[in-house]
């Protein structure tokens, strides 16, 4: 699923998705209702009459509902409020617990995702930064928050992806194991997903 519509903007929401299960072979129906219903999405209204939001939701149900064992998804929930982003996000879980299979998720709203991921994929200007489940991410980054000096003498012999000066504090962001014994004055907290991504492909402004 992307932005790119696929299908003539004159046929109905009700008539892409007969096409669908049509191409396929085999399409949930009963899914496709209940999301249907849930985003008070019309069926008898045509694709071009939709908002972006709208198109956004028929493409969506259509892609959770079809039998493929790969979903790619490229910026799934471009056009949605904060309310329809979370409801996709439902669904998505719901249609992986009904037919467990491989979604794959482009998306610059990394921390609205983080909970659903088991895999991440950090790219950057076409360059794989990293590749590593979720979880070994998340236990491996880590900010240090303390002064200056404190911190220069803690993070020796550890992977620095990122720094932040305020008011006298610095904030490091590491990867590595973290010493035990910090000094008072340093604090030591996990990275989320966001941040992470944000510091190892941060640009440096002159």
């Amino acid at each position: 699923m992307s932005e790119d519509n696929l299908y003539p903007g004159n046929l109905k929401v009700k008539k892409c998705f007969q096409l669908t299960a049509a191409f396929y072979g085999s399409f949930d129906w009963d899914l496709a209702q209940e999301m249907t219903v849930a985003f008070e999405l019309n069926q008898n209204v045509s694709l071009r009459k939709l908002s972006t939001g709208y198109r956004s939701i028929a493409k969506l149900i259509m892609a959770l509902c079809v039998p493929a064992d790969y979903i790619f998804l490229d910026e799934p929930v471009l056009g949605l409020d904060a309310n329809y982003r979370d409801l996709f996000y439902h669904y998505l879980l719901t249609a992986y617990a009904k037919r467990p299979r491989t979604f794959v998720i482009s998306t610059h709203l990394i921390e609205e995702v983080a909970n659903l991921l088991e895999e991440v994929i950090i790219l950057d200007g076409g360059k794989v930064l990293r590749k590593a489940t979720t979880e070994d991410i998340q236990l491996a980054g880590k900010v240090l928050k303390g002064p200056k000096e404190a911190i220069a003498a803690v993070i020796k012999g550890l992977r620095v992806i990122g720094q932040e000066e305020l008011g006298g504090m610095t904030s490091v962001y590491v990867e590595g194991e973290i010493p035990k014994n910090l000094p008072l004055d340093v604090t030591v907290a996990p990275l989320n997903l966001q941040t992470y991504f944000v510091q190892l492909t941060k640009k440096d402004v002159a």
